[in-house]
């Protein structure tokens, strides 16, 4: 029994219309698959588990206000670990609103004492 559950996640930036690869990783993970039962039954539990993918990825990442975001979740099967099926497209913008929070609350307190 295959107990793996390989996924590539890409995070691409869309800048003027164009998507723009920023970073790619692959994970073994099977978070797309769980959830509640609503989640199950609305169809949404890959889509929910990606939007939580890509917070912690703002985190480490810098983002700045307007910036539009495609995250592509693939799954990873065959011995060559080829792309063969597509989990999720989800398209995200961060409010400058909330990017500001988010950077406040991050960054050291001696940082903060300097703005």
């Amino acid at each position: 029994m295959d107990l793996d559950h390989w996924h590539r996640i890409e995070y691409w930036q869309i800048k003027r219309g164009q998507r723009v690869l920023v970073h790619a990783e692959e994970i073994n993970d099977h978070g797309f698959y769980i959830g509640r039962t609503v989640q199950r039954q609305m169809r949404t539990t890959a889509t929910d588990y990606t939007r939580a993918l890509f917070e912690e990825f703002a985190l480490k990442h810098p983002t700045e206000p307007g910036q539009r975001w495609l995250v592509r979740v693939w799954r990873l099967t065959g011995r060559s670990g080829a792309k063969t099926v597509r989990v999720c497209d989800v398209p995200l913008s961060i409010p400058a609103e909330e990017i500001a929070e988010r950077n406040a609350e991050s960054a050291p307190a001696a940082a903060a004492a300097l703005v």
